[in-house]
């Protein structure tokens, strides 16, 4: 399974979701494990400094993992979230933060969210 994480098109069928207070995607990612990301900046910036962090980086998702998204017209930003688990070659679940299906940011905390790849963008 070839996953492109910077460029991972998907479908998020949102299907479990708690709110506290508002969090980033990044924040998020930070407190659930990957505190060592902090000072970093955009979520963009964590697939560029996973190597130098320690981190593997690769394209075959892996539970545990950060899943990175580049950012795209109209999230200049990038979004991360974490790998919970694979249901089939080309799709995982995810926990995440600060997700809108309208691409603005709420803050909030998605729970069990289903990404698929679309395989746009493989090779």
């Amino acid at each position: 399974m070839k996953i492109h994480f910077k460029v991972f098109v998907f479908a998020c069928l949102f299907s479990f979701f708690s709110s506290a207070i508002a969090i980033s995607c990044a924040d998020y990612c930070k407190q659930n494990g990957w505190s060592d990301f902090s000072g970093l900046g955009y979520a963009m910036n964590w697939w560029g400094a996973a190597s130098g962090l320690g981190h593997a980086r690769g394209h075959v998702p892996r539970v545990g993992a950060v899943l990175v998204w580049n950012n795209w017209s109209g999230n200049d930003a990038g979004h991360v979230a974490l790998v919970t688990s694979i249901v089939s070659n080309d799709e995982v679940l995810v926990n995440h933060a600060n997700w809108a299906p309208s691409g603005s940011a709420d803050g909030n905390v998605y729970t069990g969210v289903h990404v698929k790849d679309l395989d746009e963008f493989k090779n």
